[in-house]
């Protein structure tokens, strides 16, 4: 990918991206997107005759607190919806030709808001699902590539406000093909699951693990110097001979380590500068680790 491509991405996703930006808004904030227009259409629909049908206008709050609060939120604005239907209908039930319309029309506005209510939830959950996978690897359930550089952009931004450094890290397994192909492709597939269970539980919260394909793996060290950054990859390559040993698998990692003071232009430049450390450790002998600091 080149730099303009990765450019012109970042500067369109934020904006096209509309429910991904209003799922961010603080939760009363999105209530105030439910309550306001569900307000107003009451009142339009109480300062209106009954020869004018509101019940449509009503999905929108519902179809908005559905998606983006909950679907328990769909529904009590659901049945709201329906109980303001249902008291205009009713002081006006000598214009509707008396209390059966009133009461049928109550049957068929819960039916239409109930009904819109399960359809948005079943979507949102798929849409969920789908957003996940979009941004994690199946088979690990860490980050990928994709949300890797992501997240790298996002912690470039903070260090280019607040100069701070901080540390990418890049990890190859060493005859990881060998297992694969002397053990099967599923013993290789819970090696690769339990090196994601061992990076993820040897570092901070705030780090970043990330496959990024194949055997190889990446970490974010946020505000993390050259020196913490040697503690945090000897801690981490140190669980991981451990784990190695354990499971009797024989297997190591080459890790090229790379503090920041600054942040490249691109995401993409920092990964494949970590990716040529990498590669240093990986020609010195395999099972080793390789730091460098690059300055502002």
């Amino acid at each position: 990918m080149t730099p303009q491509k990765v450019q012109t991405e970042r500067r369109l996703s934020p904006r096209t991206n509309i429910t991904g930006a209003v799922g961010r808004r603080p939760l009363w904030l999105r209530a105030i997107g439910t309550v306001v227009p569900f307000a107003i259409i009451t009142a339009l629909r109480f300062q209106v005759g009954p020869e004018f049908a509101f019940s449509i206008l009503f999905v929108i709050p519902v179809s908005f607190s559905c998606w983006f609060i909950s679907a328990r939120a769909g529904l009590w604005t659901a049945l709201l919806a329906t109980l303001a239907m249902f008291i205009f209908d009713w002081q006006h039930r000598g214009l509707l030709r008396g209390n059966q319309v009133a009461l049928w029309d109550l049957l068929m506005n819960a039916a239409m808001f109930l009904f819109v209510t399960f359809i948005l939830a079943q979507v949102r959950t798929l849409y969920a699902e789908e957003q996940h996978h979009s941004r994690h690897d199946l088979l690990t359930g860490l980050l990928n590539r994709r949300a890797f550089t992501e997240s790298l952009d996002l912690e470039a931004g903070r260090a280019r406000r607040l100069p701070r450094p901080f540390t990418l890290v890049y990890i190859d397994l060493d005859h990881f093909k060998d297992v694969n192909d002397l053990q099967g492709h599923e013993v290789g597939d819970a090696l690769l699951r339990e090196v994601a269970r061992t990076l993820v539980t040897g570092v901070r919260n705030v780090d970043v693990v990330a496959r990024i394909g194949g055997d190889e793996f990446m970490m974010l060290l946020p505000e993390t110097g050259a020196d913490a950054a040697r503690a945090a990859v000897g801690k981490v390559q140190q669980r991981l001979r451990e784990m190695a040993r354990e499971k009797k698998w024989p297997i190591s990692s080459s890790i090229g380590a790379v503090t920041l003071a600054a942040p490249m232009a691109y995401a993409e430049e920092m990964i494949t500068l970590a990716d040529s450390v990498m590669y240093e450790a990986k020609q010195s002998g395999r099972d080793k680790a390789v730091f460098r600091e690059r300055g502002a």
